[in-house]
């Protein structure tokens, strides 16, 4: 049956019931030694324990951040373990630092991820160029997580330049070979990113560049890109879409972004692109897209259009282009995180970084959880630092990850007990 190209339609229509309960899970406390500002979101296993990541902290001498698991204690509580401190050497850290995007989880339990500094590539004494890392649970049920780096950026580093990118601020998603993919925001032949392939071996992994952002430069726009600073969306069929921060055809300085298209076939990966951003209001797609299951796609936007700078969200459909809402500040402003669709069909969820109370048409406010129903419309479920000196939290900047109950997760990089950071929870 053909599904109505309704205004952000989704799988069916049903109300929602906003009388939400939020509750802190876990105040960071840097002093402790348990990491500060969780830039990322969360992901959550089979058994319901929550895995997430903190930029800064810990108990390695160059307190580089974290990775973290909240587990359920059976008393309406959580207990959180610290599975690695990452810097533990000190500067150059070499198995990575700053943290800022999602993990992943594969079937075996071990954990992927990527660190936006750190690692051996790069000039010498340069701190690095991030890495792609995996976390390895003990073989016993007691006792330490194992770190491995993957793969060091800026191994391929001539005439000031990483050939093989530089500095991934995105999560890593795999193939059913084993394959890993991400990008880069930096590097490549013309510095303008990378989508890389990391594909397993007896000497372990090898990186494969499946495209080099810019590479079609004309008449001063990157036609094809530039800056990725977004991860990887697979498709049914096996293609990636993704969005660019800057580049396409808008005139706007070097463009306003794209959303992008990249196909497997005989001769490697080929890209289209998708839609071009930037007219008649410049705006800026922000994170990696989602779809859902008709295959639309989903994104968040960074707009200097009529209120300023609060940003807006976008939906792409093959009949009907793309179309967009508009944050104004009180209802929220600056979108980061990625959009989660509801498992139930009742729309999807989202955080914005600023706005909310005293955020109208400027940056002021500390963020918001919202929801967009089936039909557009946008409502406002919990407004960051309504609680004294912010102990609820402030400026959460990653995803959401719902359970089968339906009951929302995420990270607010700011706020809390100790101001640094909060994991909340949001129960219909």
């Amino acid at each position: 049956m053909k599904r109505a190209a309704a205004y952000f339609a989704l799988l069916a229509v049903s109300n929602l019931c906003f009388s939400q309960q939020y509750k802190v899970i876990h105040a960071f406390n840097f002093l402790a030694g348990d990491g500060s500002a969780p830039y990322a979101g969360l992901i959550a296993d089979k058994a319901g324990n929550l895995y997430g990541t903190t930029s800064s902290g810990g108990t390695g001498v160059g307190q580089g951040g974290t990775v973290f698991e909240l587990s359920p204690d059976g008393s309406s509580g959580w207990s959180e373990t610290i599975l690695y401190n990452f810097c533990q050497s000190g500067y150059p850290c070499v198995d990575g630092n700053y943290l800022e995007d999602t993990l992943t989880m594969d079937a075996a339990g071990n954990l992927y991820g990527t660190t936006e500094a750190g690692g051996t590539g790069g000039a010498p004494g340069g701190g690095g160029a991030g890495v792609v890392f995996e976390l390895s649970p003990p073989m016993q049920q007691v006792g330490a997580w194992t770190e491995t780096v993957l793969y060091n950026f800026c191994s391929d580093y001539i005439n000031s330049v990483c050939l093989d990118g530089a500095f991934p601020y995105s999560n890593v998603i795999f193939d059913t070979l084993g394959n890993i993919y991400g990008t880069t925001s930096a590097g490549g032949a013309e510095n303008g990113g990378i989508v890389f392939e990391l594909s397993p071996g007896s000497a372990g992994y090898t990186e494969n560049v499946i495209h080099t952002f810019c590479s079609n430069y004309r008449n001063g726009l990157c036609l094809d890109g530039f800056y990725p600073d977004g991860g990887l969306t697979f498709d049914k069929s096996g293609n990636f879409w993704g969005t660019t921060s800057e580049g396409g055809t808008s005139p706007q300085g070097d463009g306003s972004g794209m959303i992008f298209k990249l196909s497997p076939g005989t001769k490697g990966w080929a890209e289209t692109t998708v839609y071009n951003f930037g007219l008649p209001q410049p705006t800026t797609p922000l994170t990696a897209v989602t779809l859902d299951s008709a295959g639309n796609i989903y994104g968040t936007l960074a707009r200097n259009g009529v209120h300023k700078n609060s940003g807006g969200l976008f939906q792409w459909t093959r009949s009907n282009g793309l179309r967009e809402i508009e944050f104004k500040g009180v209802d929220g402003a600056s979108p980061n995180g990625t959009i989660l669709i509801d498992s139930s069909g009742r729309g999807f969820f989202g955080t914005t970084t600023l706005g909310g109370k005293d955020g109208l048409d400027n940056d002021l406010g500390a963020g918001v959880v919202y929801h967009v129903s089936p039909a557009g419309k946008k409502t406002t479920i919990y407004e960051f630092c309504s609680q004294a000196n912010c102990t609820d939290g402030q400026n959460p900047t990653g995803n959401l990850v719902e359970d089968a109950q339906g009951n929302l997760y995420g990270t607010a990089s700011q706020g809390g007990t100790y101001g640094a950071g909060v994991v909340f929870e949001i129960t219909p």
